[in-house]
């Protein structure tokens, strides 16, 4: 039977399966400073899943699901990745489901096999994991989604007699820079769907129950990720964030900001942003316009936007110069050790990465080339170590070294780049101090016009800030 084979091959793959996801874990935690997960994070252990989530990341989408999910999960992908043979293999060892898509111009009459293994991982209880919009996404964008996930939820019910129970939980991710190393990332579980609940529209008029569940399932999904507006552009939302983020938090919560405090305040600077490009977009252009050359200033002269909050002035520039130097003088031997360990594999992979040729291939490739270096590289070096010096203990605590310090070089390096920015700023702001008095004035004159701005939408639109409030001091 179908269910059992795909039973019996799950445990035929098991230790192979939690190796892989296990280290893929922890590459995912050295990559992100941090990962939140927030909502429904506790889903049923047994009952049949269908994860629906945006795609905004090609190669770390589907890692984040897996390392977040104790059962292993069944993800549908294109069919033209597998056409290359490592990734080909390794999608094949994670039960991926091959999709043709009609862009990729084959044979879509084979996705009907698809379907068939999708029906029969949800059969015996197992976990889907499906991207709604079957191609990558823009970050903060949550467009019309396709008709698949619900498709193949109601499709595996009706042919089990609705007798598995199943759901779709959509899942918003959300990164903070979805490029930028050392960012966080926070994973928003929304409430599961219950497919049985559109059995009797399903019986009716299949068509309705897959447009209607479709529906539904958009809607969460919009509510799990922050999503623009068509007419709002991504670089509008980073440009008003930067001014104006802080000061909303400081006047709405007034805490300690988490990540999710940060998503949702863009969510709503987004929902402001749509709403003053609808209402009045010639005005709404010459705000965005005078915010651009305000920060275009401070990037120019390398000024950090801390230097704005708080209030309490310019730091000690002699005594931060200081502790900058003392940091950097203790950091160097460390850095130099994690340089030293880690600068050939990571040579190699960028080597090999090159005989991949579009994005996504792209991604998967410098990954698993990314897990095979540095896992041999690691391996030989811990075996030339322990036939010299013959002890376990040494070994442990020298391979145990790598890593980390190769974790800590990159973030050495990009602090060095940040202490240089802030050398630089203090020697600007010591030869032109009326420089940044104006842009102290530019900036209360664009918070104070972003506050009227806002009290009028809330006046129009409301505010979600209170039913916010109550679900963030309630218990999880």
């Amino acid at each position: 039977m179908p269910g059992q084979q795909s039973s019996l091959s799950q445990m035929a793959i098991a230790p192979f399966y939690r190796l892989i996801r296990w280290f893929a874990g922890r590459l995912l935690l050295l990559f992100y400073r941090e990962v939140v997960h927030s909502g429904h994070v506790e889903l049923p252990s047994h009952r049949p899943l269908l994860l629906a989530a945006n795609h905004p990341n090609s190669i770390m989408d589907p890692i984040v699901l897996t390392t977040s999910m104790k059962r292993p999960v069944a993800f549908l992908a294109r069919a033209g990745l597998f056409s290359f043979a490592p990734v080909g293999w390794l999608l094949r060892k994670f039960h991926a489901i091959p999709v043709m898509r009609s862009q990729d111009g084959g044979d879509m009459t084979s996705n009907k096999n698809a379907f068939t293994a999708a029906h029969s991982q949800l059969a015996s209880g197992g976990v889907v994991g499906i991207f709604p919009h079957g191609h990558n996404v823009e970050e903060r964008r949550i467009d019309d989604i396709r008709s698949g996930a619900a498709r193949i939820a109601l499709g595996a019910e009706a042919e089990n007699g609705w007798q598995l129970n199943s759901a779709i939980v959509p899942v918003g991710l959300n990164y903070e820079d979805r490029d930028r190393f050392n960012s966080r990332l926070l994973v928003c579980w929304g409430e599961p769907i219950s497919v049985a609940d559109y059995r009797e529209r399903y019986q009716e008029n299949e068509q309705d129950a897959v447009a209607a569940l479709t529906e539904s399932l958009l809607e969460a999904m919009r509510r799990a990720a922050v999503n623009l507006d068509i007419v709002v552009e991504r670089k509008a939302l980073d440009s008003l964030r930067k001014i104006y983020a802080h000061h909303l938090h400081k006047a709405l919560i007034d805490e300690d900001k988490t990540l999710q405090d940060r998503f949702f305040i863009e969510g709503r600077i987004g929902d402001a942003i749509a709403w003053m490009m609808h209402a009045d977009p010639v005005a709404a252009e010459d705000l965005l316009l005078r915010i651009d050359r305000h920060l275009d200033l401070m990037r120019r002269i390398h000024l950090k936007e801390r230097v704005f909050q708080g209030g309490e002035g310019s730091p000690d520039q002699r005594r931060k110069m200081l502790r900058s130097t003392w940091r950097m003088i203790a950091g160097l031997p460390l850095t130099a050790w994690g340089i030293l360990h880690n600068w050939l594999p990571y040579r190699a992979t960028v080597w090999f990465t090159r005989f991949a040729g579009e994005e996504a291939i792209v991604a998967v490739t410098a990954f698993l080339a990314g897990i095979t270096f540095f896992g041999l590289w690691y391996a030989m070096l811990s075996l030339y170590l322990y036939l010299l010096t013959g002890s376990i203990t040494a070994t442990l605590i020298y391979v145990l070294s790598i890593p980390g310090s190769g974790h800590f070089a990159v973030a050495y390096l990009r602090w060095l780049r940040f202490v240089r920015c802030e050398v630089l700023t203090g020697i600007i702001l010591r030869r032109h101090p009326s420089l940044l008095e104006k842009l102290r004035q530019q900036r209360s004159e664009l918070i104070a016009e972003l506050d009227t701005l806002r009290e009028a939408f809330v006046a129009d639109e409301g505010s979600e800030i209170t039913d916010y409030l109550a679900q963030r001091s309630s218990p999880p």
